[in-house]
């Protein structure tokens, strides 16, 4: 223990996000409905605990997200936990509905556009919005039938996933952190 108490700690190993098909997906549903109304990281965390709720708000079962009728839309739109905007419910069913025959899934999709870094960004203002990448990675999408998957969002889903590592310059998840020695 140091001198008044405090102890420094090494920060932990971070494990390397999954790029699997279901966190894919439940990436891909939350983001394809936050792009309006969600306005901070503290509302998006509440949405998502919210929807979890919902059986088919985060798609755990990509087949039960197909499924859900126009009746069960109606229900949602009216339901005050989710962003009630039809056009996005609807876009979300769809897309469930291209997950299921899409080729290449969307995880091979994802990480045929990582993007690795040698440094890191020095500032918040140094992060892109989007990318080529994304541009392609969204218009590929879009050609399968995907909906709401403009390049902004589709690099968000990217660096929810793991394949973007925006952190900044001296955060320990920065791809060029070097620990204190």
């Amino acid at each position: 223990m140091s001198v008044g108490g405090s102890q420094r700690r090494r920060p932990r190993p971070v494990p390397r996000r999954s790029l699997g098909q279901a966190h894919c997906r439940r990436v891909r549903a939350v983001r394809g409905v936050d792009a309006g109304g969600i306005r901070s990281r503290p509302e998006l965390a509440s949405h998502i605990r919210e929807t979890r709720l919902v059986p088919e708000g985060i798609p755990r079962d990509i087949n039960k997200v197909a499924a859900i009728s126009d009746a069960r839309v109606e229900k949602l739109v009216q339901d005050p936990s989710i962003i009630r905007n039809r056009a996005k419910i609807q876009a979300t069913i769809a897309n469930a509905r291209v997950m299921r025959s899409a080729t290449p899934t969307l995880s091979e999709l994802a990480a045929a556009y990582s993007i690795n870094r040698k440094r890191s960004p020095r500032a918040a203002a140094d992060i892109p919005t989007t990318t080529r990448g994304a541009e392609a990675f969204a218009a590929q999408l879009k050609a399968q039938g995907y909906r709401f998957v403009g390049p902004t969002s589709v690099y968000a889903f990217m660096q929810n996933v793991g394949v973007v590592n925006d952190h900044i310059r001296g955060c320990f998840r920065a791809s060029d952190y070097q620990p204190p020695g």
